[in-house]
């Protein structure tokens, strides 16, 4: 009887993986299907689920690096619908923008393909002006890449800063001077121009966010935390080192 009861288990098992795969490989198509900006984000989310689940030891870089072949193939096949080649045209140039690359890869991590409107929101900038952020990018100046980092990223640099130096007392006060703040980060990290939203953040803190295990704002914490692991240059080795423990830690 228990032989029976687990081979019938393992039969449900696999059934239920076929049945998840198939409704995966479904949704992806829904581009193809019903081409919008939209649908396409909707069917990369889907598609790389289905990735996941076929090749779980792959990362979603790996899943992104397979997609852009993909994209620009589709791009160049003339037959193609020309709607569908125009957006996956504006989908591969934000790809090619780190700024931009990170956020459609927190999309993908996101527990649901619904998390697409600030994915859109950001790649219609680049749509709009396709090439610009490549060749921003591309400069590799400091004063480029820093005008590319959002005011959290710096906020959570300037708290793991004094994290490191075992003064992190200071930075609930710090964080609410937005003077003292601002010249911190100047002096610090060399930064000259800052994000105008900075002021949003005063009194933020990395930690407390990261403790809510089921709030959607900690999964918005990958792209800041990414971005100072992308920039020793900026921030310094020991604090990309430990946004990288925290990555690590925190989100796998």
């Amino acid at each position: 009887m228990s032989a029976t009861l687990s081979y019938l288990r393992r039969v449900y098992r696999n059934v239920s993986l076929v049945g998840t795969a198939v409704r995966h490989m479904w949704r992806a198509n829904r581009f193809d299907r019903f081409p919008t900006a939209e649908n396409l984000l909707i069917s990369l989310w889907f598609d790389y689920a289905f990735y996941r689940l076929v090749l779980p030891e792959k990362t979603v870089y790996q899943f992104l690096d397979s997609r852009v072949l993909l994209l620009e193939e589709n791009v160049a096949r003339r037959r193609r619908k020309e709607r569908k080649r125009r957006l996956e045209g504006y989908l591969l140039d934000g790809l090619r923008s780190e700024r931009i690359r990170l956020v459609v890869v927190d999309f993908l991590e996101s527990p649901s393909p619904e998390n697409y409107p600030p994915v859109l929101e950001v790649i219609w900038g680049a749509w709009r002006m396709p090439g610009m952020d490549n060749d921003l990018t591309a400069a590799g100046d400091s004063p480029v890449k820093e005008n590319l980092l959002n005011a959290k990223t710096y906020i959570i640099a300037v708290h793991l800063c004094l994290e490191l130096d075992g003064k992190e007392e200071e930075f609930e006060s710090l964080s609410r001077r937005l003077p003292d703040l601002r010249s911190f980060i100047r002096v610090k990290f060399g930064v000259d121009k800052l994000p105008g939203r900075l002021g949003e953040f005063t009194g933020y803190s990395y930690k407390r966010i990261i403790k809510e295990k089921h709030s959607p704002k900690k999964g918005q914490l990958r792209m800041p935390f990414r971005q100072i692991v992308a920039h020793p240059e900026i921030f310094g080795e020991a604090i990309s080192g430990r946004a990288q423990e925290i990555l690590e830690e925190h989100f796998g």
